[in-house]
């Protein structure tokens, strides 16, 4: 007995060496840069209507066995949008997410190319605000609850210099928690499931595209290209989608990035907006805090 508890003796022993608490990363490869709704950032936009979200990850711990990188992180998201009014101050709609995730950066890493995966758990959930109510017609085809339910999230990121340029890649899903029902074929289940946690979402697959070009270091021009996909329960509902253009110049300091930045938007609207389809061109500006 004892001799099999000398090697996880030694293990637990070897722990404190090689961990580290309140990381200053929760990711070796980070997000800030997305151009996703759903960024970890401060962000301010205006298409015609007003958004605003206030988001961010912490790193909790990380951990680097033999080259390896594993990192245990939490996160939350809190958004505003307008549906109808013109004014500069979201109101009418709310979104928000918390969850966490672990994440793993593949041995061999170095400050030109990196690989990392990540999985996580995390609610979301769409409400209107106050009174307010959605004017829009519900449609035998749409998406109920704004893509609010429970996920598991699969995520893989590359970093990767081409030329003078730093590229990011990602490629994600997010599973709701009835899809993993359809998985294996449990129709029953799927819907019971679904209308129990107001989910009518099976996953959400997503990808990213992000090019930094660090020319100088008081300002950088940042493009990035998000698309991402609703895919529902039900076969009758219409899949959703959306697609965001975003380029904008950071601006470092030493209390964190500025970004002011312009984006093209296409498709499918946030949380209870997600049935809209439309095309919307906005400015903005988003925070990242050091």
């Amino acid at each position: 007995m004892a001799r099999r508890l000398l090697p996880l003796l030694g293990l637990l022993l070897a722990l404190p060496a090689r961990a580290e608490f309140l990381p200053e990363l929760p990711r070796a490869i980070t997000r800030t840069d997305t151009a996703s709704r759903d960024a970890p950032v401060v962000e301010l936009a205006y298409d015609g209507r007003a958004h605003a979200a206030l988001g961010g990850e912490l790193g909790l711990w990380r951990w680097q066995p033999r080259g390896w990188q594993v990192r245990w992180l939490a996160g939350a998201l809190i958004a505003a949008d307008n549906a109808q009014s013109r004014g500069p101050v979201p109101m009418e709609l709310g979104r928000w997410q918390f969850g966490g995730a672990i994440a793993v950066q593949l041995p061999g890493a170095d400050t030109a190319s990196a690989w990392e995966f990540a999985v996580g758990l995390w609610r979301q959930q769409a409400r209107t605000v106050g009174d307010f109510r959605l004017p829009d017609a519900f449609k035998a085809d749409a998406i109920a609850f704004g893509g609010s339910g429970y996920v598991v999230e699969f995520d893989l990121a590359l970093r990767r210099m081409l030329g003078p340029l730093h590229a990011t890649a990602r490629v994600s899903d997010r599973v709701h928690v009835p899809g993993f029902a359809l998985l294996f074929g449990q129709r029953v289940w799927a819907d019971a499931v679904g209308d129990a946690l107001a989910d009518n979402l099976s996953h959400q697959p997503s990808i990213d595209l992000t090019l930094r070009w660090p020319i100088a270091p008081g300002w950088q021009p940042v493009w990035a290209l998000h698309g991402e996909l609703f895919v529902p329960l039900d076969s009758f509902v219409t899949t959703r989608g959306y697609l965001r253009s975003w380029l904008g110049v950071a601006l470092p300091g030493p209390r964190g990035e500025l970004v002011p930045f312009a984006v093209l938007d296409v498709g499918a609207g946030a949380g209870l907006l997600i049935n809209r389809d439309e095309l919307r061109l906005g400015l903005g500006v988003r925070y990242v805090p050091r």
